[in-house]
């Protein structure tokens, strides 16, 4: 009883963070989580990054000049239309989520 109370606790969390992320932050919850702190497929944690980083991050995606470990062919298409207003709204919202 007690694991089902913490599973549908922990729903309701993911929930509410969803909710309040941008709507821009939906595409990016598939792979690293409503909290940013999904790390299958070899994903880093993004939840905290420090905003500068994931700002390069995200242009240096965009401009297909990065690759880190090996994620462009996933992130380069998820980036590749994001305008700086967008980046750095997914910046702002990623660095601000508990690490």
């Amino acid at each position: 009883m007690k694991k089902l109370v913490l599973l549908i606790a922990a729903g309701c969390v993911s929930m509410a963070l969803a909710a309040e992320a941008p709507a821009i932050y939906k595409k990016c919850i598939s792979c690293h989580g409503v909290d940013g702190k999904k790390t299958s497929f070899g994903n880093d944690a993004i939840a905290g990054m420090p905003k500068a980083t994931l700002i390069e991050d995200l242009k240096g995606y965009r401009a297909k000049t990065l690759n880190r470990h090996g994620k462009a062919n996933l992130m380069n298409p998820n980036a590749a239309n994001l305008t700086d207003e967008q980046i750095e709204e997914l910046a702002t919202y990623i660095s601000g989520l508990a690490k």
